[in-house]
């Protein structure tokens, strides 16, 4: 007599929920490993997850879709085009556009909004303000204040509104410097 096929096991709920567990563990390991795979980037070049480095101002513009705010005059001391240009997407987005100055280092940081009056503070590095003065510009009272960088240099920095958009340029210049720049701020056509 030949031998039956072995009957399968008998099916119990506890099976299921072993089974959906395996693979809740499974989904949830691959989601932490993306999600840290994602962040080296930005571990690595230590911004913000959501701050982006872009080629251009042109680039800029594009992912922002706004023109951006440039200043009509430049100082001597500043080196066109952008050393660096960040931004950040989305409803509070913005731009920075660091300047490097002509002898060397940094010399000057614009940063704005896209479409509100506060400019995102992940594009602005730390700083400690020493003081803070009211100075007039275009019409608006506005707060020129002495800070210190990250990098223990001393700073002014410039916070002004165009319209429905925050502005603050940082500088090693000259008020002067600063306050032409300011007033000379444009977005081109």
């Amino acid at each position: 007599m030949s031998a039956g096929a072995p009957a399968a096991p008998a099916w119990r709920p506890s099976d299921l929920w072993r089974t959906f567990a395996g693979l809740v563990v499974v989904v949830g390991m691959a989601a932490l490993l993306l999600s840290a795979l994602d962040a080296v980037p930005s571990w690595v070049a230590g911004e913000p997850r959501d701050v982006r480095r872009v080629s251009s101002v042109e680039e800029a513009e594009r992912r922002l879709r706004v023109r951006l705010f440039l200043p009509g005059y430049f100082p001597q001391t500043i080196e066109w085009p952008p050393s660096t240009v960040r931004v950040v997407a989305g409803r509070s987005g913005g731009a920075a556009l660091a300047f490097d100055g002509r002898s060397g280092g940094h010399y000057m940081l614009l940063a704005q909004a896209a479409r509100s009056p506060e400019v995102p503070p992940r594009l602005l590095p730390p700083a400690t303000v020493l003081d803070e003065s009211p100075v007039w510009l275009q019409g608006q009272r506005v707060s020129l204040r002495r800070i210190v960088g990250p990098d223990g240099t001393v700073w002014r920095e410039l916070a002004w509104q165009a319209g429905e958009r925050g502005l603050v340029l940082r500088s090693r210049g000259s008020v002067d410097e600063m306050l032409k720049m300011a007033r000379s701020a444009r977005q081109e056509p």
